[in-house]
């Protein structure tokens, strides 16, 4: 019976030692509170990835629109005082232009001087086009790498969960080993 005894303790303390020891190594504090954290983190993770992909979306579909080059399109990118003022101050021009061109004629200094004005006001509407499509474009390319800078992140987060789990079960087996030996 002692000599039965003393196996037995050493059955314990070599199954407790292995407890411990692999505890030590997978950085097992709690294994009921970091599997919440890690899964409270996942939860988080994918509810930010679901809005960075509406978002992507949204702001692909606006680039997209505007990437066409139609003129009424660039309205549904971003109301722009600049723009419609610019498109106010042609409009008026063009009326000027017009009516001068018909009591003048082209050559007269006066209609030469609004052509002029008239393309300098088309080459400014033409730039500031280019600059919404351009901060459009950079909106959508920051979008799509939050996306995907989350989407990597999610996927290291799984991969931490079921790497948790794994040990969680290790963990489980090595303790009721040890206290079945108690």
């Amino acid at each position: 019976l002692s000599k039965e005894l003393g196996d037995l303790e050493l059955k314990v303390e070599t199954s407790q030692e292995k407890l411990v020891r692999y505890q030590k190594e997978h950085e097992i504090l709690g294994i009921d509170e970091k599997q919440n954290i890690v899964t409270s983190k996942l939860d988080e993770l994918n509810k930010e990835l679901t809005a960075a992909e509406a978002d992507r979306i949204q702001k692909e579909s606006t680039y997209k629109l505007v990437a066409s080059g139609n003129a009424e399109l660039f309205e549904k990118a971003g109301p722009s005082t600049l723009i419609d003022k610019l498109r106010s101050d042609e409009s008026d021009l063009n009326v000027k232009y017009a009516q001068a061109t018909t009591q003048f004629g082209s050559s007269y200094p006066k209609v030469v001087e609004l052509g002029n004005q008239l393309k300098q006001i088309e080459a400014l509407i033409q730039a500031e086009d280019k600059r919404i499509t351009s901060r459009v474009q950079n909106d959508y390319l920051s979008a799509l790498q939050r996306e995907k800078l989350l989407g990597a992140a999610l996927d290291v987060q799984k991969q931490e969960a079921n790497h948790l789990n794994e040990s969680a079960i290790e963990y489980t087996v090595l303790k009721r080993d040890a206290e079945s030996n108690r």
